[in-house]
């Protein structure tokens, strides 16, 4: 309401001051300043009670050393007939499981998390049924690293044929991710005050907050570069008494802040 008595004020006195018979293209030109200054009165984010702000978004990362990992392995097994697939397949899943509780991993840290049967086919002629895959899928979570050579030694032993990934983490996920999301703020906050200052301005109290989903970074491995990295880490530590780097995890914050400016 305000900008919009400025607006007619200005251009009443414009109006008003404007001799008749004065050169049109002043007139003109007169006219589209007055306008623009009226219209700079009303620039600038205002919200829904007329208060002044300006908006910001803050990262920060924060890098912890993981303690656990995640190995995402699976069981293949191919037979003409589908029941000598399966049963192929459930034993040495069977042996796989033995091998894990002998090293101490607890069964609600063992998940099947799919099971498979396709047919299979021969395709160089007519098609033609020439026998089964049955394919497991299990995630294993090991709560120590150092079970790491043992698990994975007694994966490999027990039949394991296939590897999809190997996943390093933090137990303490939620402790790093209040520690990146409080240096979220306070880089969101700095932002906003030299933000303001550059202007001329300040910040006032925060007027809202919306928190990102910043995406976490972490060492994966997968299919068939997964195999070769197990077999090569479990091959190195064998040889060197262990070996095994987990390096860091990259925890992830982001945050938009809406400060009030004055």
């Amino acid at each position: 309401m305000l900008a919009q008595t400025v607006l007619s004020d200005r251009i009443y006195l414009f109006l008003k001051y404007i001799k008749p018979g004065e050169n049109m293209r002043i007139k003109s030109f007169c006219f589209a300043a007055v306008l623009l200054l009226a219209c700079g009165a009303m620039a600038g984010a205002d919200d829904s009670n007329g208060k002044r702000y300006i908006t910001v978004t803050g990262m920060a990362d924060v890098k912890a050393v993981p303690d656990q990992v995640i190995i995402s392995f699976g069981v293949n097994s191919e037979s003409k007939e589908i029941e000598a697939a399966k049963k192929d397949n459930d034993g040495k899943t069977r042996k796989i499981f033995e091998a894990l509780k002998l090293n101490g991993v607890d069964e609600k840290d063992i998940q099947t998390d799919r099971i498979s049967i396709q047919p299979r086919y021969d395709y160089s002629g007519k098609q033609v049924l020439i026998g089964y895959t049955v394919t497991k899928n299990i995630t294993v979570l090991l709560r120590t690293l150092e079970k790491y050579e043992a698990v994975a030694e007694g994966i490999l032993g027990a039949g394991s044929n296939y590897l999809n990934g190997v996943e390093f983490v933090v137990s303490e996920k939620r402790k790093y991710s209040d520690e990146a999301r409080a240096l979220a703020l306070k880089a969101a906050q700095e932002k906003a005050k030299a933000m303001a200052a550059a202007l001329g301005r300040r910040i006032g109290k925060p007027l809202a907050i919306e928190e990102l989903q910043p995406q976490q970074q972490y060492f994966r491995a997968a299919g068939k570069m997964a195999a070769n990295a197990m077999m090569d880490s479990v091959n190195a530590e064998s040889e060197s008494g262990g070996t095994l780097s987990a390096g860091t995890v990259k925890i992830s914050a982001g945050v938009m802040v809406k400060f009030e400016l004055k």
